[in-house]
């Protein structure tokens, strides 16, 4: 019946190579549950305590639950690549030394007027400002994670819902 599920779902459109889940901040189940269906965790914070104490929980609960053990991280609303960076080395010295995780900087997404500007016009802003700083920094982020690879055991919306449904079937 699952199968039949996802065979539908998948092919009545193009299955993408790479699904991008955004989930809201906080540690809920609905967010472990999308996360947990994922191959690879990102985690976007900026240089506020409710931010770093969100992603600090999000990673704790999904390294304890779900026994996830590397995450990328991406610093959002930097002011400086320096900064950003060194945001990063925090959170990742906490989470290695109490966690025994392994975080990867993925990049910084800088302060920038034009992504306030796309926000208040409900645009996107790789449409509306592609040549804004921060369009170009989640462009080169972007780039990353294709070099990175995309992981050969499984691809695109397939592999999010067999996940996705092994999970909710685990606790029916």
């Amino acid at each position: 019946m699952r199968a039949s599920l996802i065979h539908g779902i998948s092919s009545q459109i193009d299955p993408p190579d790479i699904l991008i889940v955004d989930t809201g901040a906080g540690i809920d189940e609905t967010v472990q549950t999308f996360v947990s269906a994922c191959q690879q965790a990102i985690v976007v914070v900026c240089d506020e305590p409710a931010s770093l104490t969100d992603a600090y929980a999000l990673i704790k609960v999904l390294r304890l639950k779900k026994n996830y053990k590397e995450f990328q991280v991406v610093v959002n609303n930097a002011e400086s690549p320096i900064q950003a960076k060194q945001l990063f080395e925090r959170l990742s010295s906490v989470t290695e030394k109490h966690l025994d995780t392994r975080l990867s900087y993925l990049g910084q997404v800088p302060q920038d007027r034009y992504l306030r500007r796309a926000v208040q016009e409900r645009r996107p802003l790789l449409t509306a400002y592609p040549r804004s700083p921060a369009a170009l920094a989640i462009t080169e982020m972007a780039s990353r994670v294709l070099r990175g690879g995309i992981p050969h055991n499984a691809s695109g919306l397939t592999f999010f819902f067999e996940q996705l449904l092994d999970i909710q079937a685990d606790r029916v």
